[in-house]
């Protein structure tokens, strides 16, 4: 069920049974989430921006998945896959804020996957610039 107070419906398949769990959760809960900050350039932006939020390896933790991949959808229905095995302690980010301020459905919001691409040249390519997903609302993790 997608309940419009949250800001990401996760579903995540259980392996054994074929069947989802479905999770909500809401800004405020995933601030109670270790916060993690990125302060990177973006090919989407101008200037350096600071990104705040939760690791996607932390939140995957949270919720007590350890493998598969996570597909991220946008609020227009595109989507990405993101291996779990790729998720560490540097990135992905599930970005809910920019430069201090939540982001909006129109400034990329609420949530964006963002890598700090400034810090290596393995966050500059087309699979990480095409996982950097922005107005995202769901996960379904398989």
């Amino acid at each position: 069920m997608v309940r419009a107070d949250y800001v990401l419906n996760v579903e995540v398949k259980n392996k054994t049974t074929d069947r989802f769990a479905k999770y909500g959760f809401n800004i405020a809960a995933l601030e109670n989430m270790t916060k993690t900050e990125i302060t990177t350039s973006t090919i989407w932006t101008e200037g350096v921006q600071t990104f705040e939020g939760v690791l996607l390896l932390d939140f995957l933790s949270h919720i007590g998945v350890t493998n598969g991949y996570v597909e991220a959808y946008a609020a227009n229905e595109y989507f990405v896959e993101i291996p779990v095995k790729d998720a560490t302690l540097a990135a992905p980010l599930i970005a809910y804020k920019r430069n201090g301020d939540y982001m909006t459905l129109r400034d990329k919001g609420p949530l964006w996957i963002v890598f700090p691409y400034d810090s290596s040249e393995n966050y500059r390519t087309d699979e990480v610039f095409s996982q950097s997903i922005w107005q995202v609302d769901s996960f379904i993790i398989q």
